[in-house]
């Protein structure tokens, strides 16, 4: 029985000492925060984010009870989740995408960060996306999402405002008519 505890117990130990790993999914883009956007010919939408792999990105756990730990999150793969994103979203306007296009968007996110929202619980995350265009006219958005419920993942977190970032990004004039015309 003491073999079965202390084993408990090291193994809680190590689980508490390892990073959280942050995978983004495909979130919805809310389409009623986005004019409608008319496109002749077809875009091709690109992840331009140079390096792969895992890095620091924050840390949580502050709040009643929890453990802090440190949150990493491939910038690389995050980008991958806004181009899909933004394909999908493109797509419900009868938008056709295509490597082929005369017209790109090159999307990075560029800077992510993971803060723990105090006492209770509960995480911010904030995000910087950067959009380059084929006639290399750069723009920057910035989001963040802060959720209070420490139940909630820390990866709907980032979704939510990697979102609100994409949203930014529609709505901004420079990117609407570069797409328009």
């Amino acid at each position: 029985m003491k073999k079965v505890l202390g084993l408990f117990v090291v193994i809680f130990l190590l689980s508490a000492c390892s990073a959280i790993q942050v995978n983004l999914k495909p979130n919805m883009i809310n389409s009623g925060t986005k004019p409608d956007i008319k496109v002749k010919g077809a875009i091709n939408i690109i992840n331009a984010t140079a390096s792969k792999g895992y890095m620091e990105i924050g840390s949580t756990g502050k709040g009643m009870g929890q453990i802090p730990k440190k949150v990493q999150g491939d910038l690389y793969q995050w980008t991958e989740t806004a181009v899909e994103m933004l394909n999908d979203e493109l797509k419900k306007s009868n938008i056709v995408i295509s490597a082929d296009a005369t017209k790109s968007l090159s999307l990075s996110v560029t800077e992510a960060k993971i803060q723990a929202v105090g006492f209770l619980g509960g995480n911010r995350c904030d995000i910087t996306l950067k959009v380059i265009t084929k006639d290399k006219k750069e723009n920057i958005f910035t989001a963040h999402h802060i959720d209070p419920n420490r139940g909630i993942e820390i990866s709907v977190t980032a979704e939510t405002a990697l979102s609100k970032a994409l949203t930014l990004m529609l709505n901004n004039q420079y990117i609407i008519d570069y797409l328009q015309n």
